[in-house]
């Protein structure tokens, strides 16, 4: 490392700027992925959802007449709780498209179980929205059924009502038929009551007589007269009724056949409010069935984190081994050039929680998404330490740049370098794969110092 460390004094050195302060690494950052709790295991539930309380059925049989029958069966849906386990947190589909470009710490099987979670957790949630909103349509229509149900009984009353007022005008009128008809046998018999005036007059005898005839004989004609006339107002007035009567039966009748569609459709609605309620019930149980399986993969995912943490304090050993008597670098900002121009930042670097497992580690690094086999730059002079396939990181390179700064390339697809070569700025030293624990190709980049990560962004003179 002596013949390395004299060959790295001149990049070094061009790297001498700035302050002391920009260049020492935190030291919470000292492993790759540093395992914290388990968020708590407290399954999802689905509120439950009862759907209103279906209103009586009241069919009218006929005019004046109801009968009540029993409603349609109510459809009540309680939502079963999850399984064990906590579950993956919410994650919209541009961060899905992210993880399928590449992200470490989780497999291609890991990721198409996220994905098969997220689908279930779609499902249940638009099972849900239809589930309310059958139930508001089921609401509505219970609504719209207690109303028609009222107007039946409206109507019945106003076609009761009606032929009431019809009875008793059909009796008044028939009671002055029959004063009309003594009426006119009187007169035809003997010149009684329901004769004319005049005829009245002739039978008078004496002066007392005729007086008294005329005044009997002008009462009668002003009896005959209303009696004739009020005759007249009731006959126009049961035909009246009759034609309201006909009229107030057509509406009970209309209501009666709209109260009888209503409670299709109530029904209907039941049914389909029952189906989806099923619908839901499977989507619920299929979310545990991933959820159960989620939980069976839990302790092996974090089996691998607390690996890969000892792989990154492994690298942070190389590190200080090859920089000892290395100066600190004086600045860190802007000094390597992107290794893989082009690529685009899926992961960035410190603490991130697990889109699967709900669990949080560190991330050591920034993961730099671009096609399989795209080449690997050097972003600065220096010499290999380390190339070969080193546990998470897969297919893995390891460089010293001097003044204590080191560089790590994970998940190549293949390293162009060995231990000991002296590369150079933009010399090509690997291709960008998907090796290790990565659900697509990208590459994992790490800068250290004195074998402890920092973030990589600021390092690079144009970010990503």
């Amino acid at each position: 490392m002596v013949a390395a460390a004299a060959v790295l004094a001149s990049p070094g050195a061009a790297l001498a700027q700035g302050t002391p302060e920009q260049t020492t690494p935190s030291s919470s950052t000292s492993t790759t992925s540093s395992t914290t709790t388990t968020p708590p295991t407290s399954p999802p539930t689905t509120p439950p959802t009862t759907p209103p309380t279906t209103a009586p059925e009241t069919t009218t049989t006929a005019p004046g007449e109801t009968t009540t029958t029993a409603p349609p069966e109510e459809s009540t849906t309680t939502t079963a709780p999850p399984g064990p386990g906590s579950p993956p947190p919410s994650i919209s589909n541009a961060e899905i498209e992210k993880l399928r470009s590449g992200v470490d710490g989780l497999t291609t099987d890991e990721l198409a179980l996220l994905e098969r979670y997220l689908d279930t957790q779609s499902k249940v949630s638009e099972a849900q929205k239809e589930l309310v909103r059958l139930s508001d349509q089921l609401q509505s229509l219970n609504n719209d059924l207690i109303k028609a149900v009222n107007q039946v009984r409206e109507a019945n009353d106003r076609f009761l009502d009606t032929k009431r007022r019809l009875e008793e005008a059909q009796a008044q009128l028939e009671s002055h038929q029959q004063r009309l008809r003594n009426a006119a046998v009187e007169a035809y018999i003997g010149g009684g009551k329901g004769l004319s005036s005049a005829a009245v007059l002739l039978k008078a005898v004496n002066v007392d007589d005729l007086t008294k005839s005329k005044v009997y004989a002008n009462s009668v004609a002003d009896d005959e007269r209303e009696l004739i006339e009020r005759y007249t107002q009731l006959k126009d007035q049961v035909e009246q009724l009759k034609a309201e009567a006909d009229t107030e039966r057509a509406a009970a009748t209309r209501a009666r056949d709209d109260v009888s569609d209503r409670q299709d459709a109530v029904r209907k609605q039941t049914e389909l409010q029952k189906l989806a309620a099923q619908q839901q019930q499977q989507v619920l149980a299929d979310q545990v069935q991933v959820m159960l399986q989620i939980e069976l993969k839990r302790g092996d995912y974090l089996a691998r984190i607390a690996a890969q943490s000892r792989t990154s304090d492994s690298v942070e050993g190389i590190l200080r081994n090859a920089e000892a008597g290395q100066p600190p670098p004086l600045t860190t900002i802007g000094i390597f050039t992107n290794p893989v121009p082009g690529a685009r930042l899926t992961s960035t670097y410190g603490p991130r929680v697990s889109p699967l497992y709900g669990a949080s580690s560190n991330h050591p690094g920034i993961d730099l998404a671009i096609a399989q086999g795209t080449p690997i730059a050097a972003p600065a002079d220096g010499v290999v330490l380390m190339s070969e396939y080193y546990g998470g990181y897969g297919n893995c390179t390891i460089i010293d740049h001097g003044n204590s700064i080191g560089t790590l390339y994970g998940h190549q697809v293949a390293t162009l370098v060995k231990p000991g070569d002296i590369v150079t700025k933009g010399q090509i030293i690997g291709l960008v794969g998907t090796t290790g624990y990565s659900t697509g190709p990208h590459l994992h980049w790490e800068v250290r110092i004195q074998g402890q990560t920092i973030d990589p962004i600021p390092t690079l003179g144009a970010p990503p």
